[in-house]
């Protein structure tokens, strides 16, 4: 049996594991609030990736925390995670298109349209999770065209456990989709596009309140930017109820040779 073929880690795996690595080293009253990664070299899918957490600071209501990657001594990866105690405070969030809304559940929302759909059974049949376009088709929009927007309802297959740092780490894992894909809408193009070289280089996550990974959330993410051969996007993830849970961005990488091979 030949060895096995390499594959490019999936950066929502390598930040959910640090996500774990570091909750395992926090208080167990205080919850992620907000986490920073940044995407050093491509993760090896053959080799076994070793977390290194530091203590950055335990204060009165705050708790921060490091994470390093490695793999075979190369840093891949770096993140930064800031938790806090439960605290009551000023509440109130922008209105939006979310569940219960205007926009259907994912029960009657299917696959998208061709090349999404194309991708979401690739994505499907490699990871673990679960997704249903809310638009068939591309959202118009007065100045571009057509919108760098996607909505699609995402969640974790199979059932997780009930712990609030596996859920946080599973919106994590989920978070990284879709974020380079909004920005490639206006172009036209496909993240499997054979013209394109894609990789995430930063992703932020700020957690609002608490959500299951094992149940559909909406992820409406829209991309903001794109030149230089990078991306920007923001995302912000709807609970059933219509609550924003989080809040994500995204700065990716996209080289473009058009003339490579279609």
């Amino acid at each position: 049996m030949g060895a096995p073929e390499r594959l490019r880690l999936y950066g929502g795996e390598v930040a959910a594991q640090a996500v774990m690595a570091a909750a395992a080293t926090v208080p167990p009253d205080r919850r992620m609030h907000s986490l920073h990664a940044h995407y050093l070299d491509a993760g090896d899918s053959r080799l076994p990736v070793l977390y290194r957490v530091r203590v950055a600071r335990d204060g009165r209501s705050f708790s921060s925390r490091s994470v390093e990657a490695f793999q075979d001594g190369r840093q891949i990866f770096a993140l930064s995670a800031s938790f806090q105690c439960e605290q009551d405070g000023l509440s109130h969030q922008l209105p939006a298109d979310c569940p219960g809304v205007d926009l259907p559940g994912p029960e009657d929302c299917g696959t998208g349209n061709e090349p999404l759909r194309a991708w979401a059974d690739g994505v499907m049949t490699r990871l673990p999770v679960e997704l249903r376009f809310v638009d068939d088709g591309p959202l118009l929009d007065s100045s571009l065209g057509v919108a760098p927007r996607i909505r699609a309802y995402f969640r974790v297959r199979g059932s997780l456990p009930d712990d609030l740092p596996v859920h946080e780490a599973g919106l994590t894992y989920l978070s990284d989709l879709l974020m380079i894909s909004a920005a490639l809408v206006p172009h036209k193009l496909s993240i499997h596009d054979p013209r394109l070289f894609t990789a995430t280089i930063t992703h932020s996550v700020w957690l609002h309140a608490p959500l299951r990974a094992d149940a559909w959330q909406l992820y409406d993410v829209e991309g903001s930017w794109a030149g230089g051969g990078r991306t920007l996007s923001r995302g912000r993830v709807y609970d059933a109820d219509g609550f924003l849970c989080a809040t994500t961005s995204q700065e990716g990488l996209a080289r473009y040779s058009p003339h490579e091979a279609a």
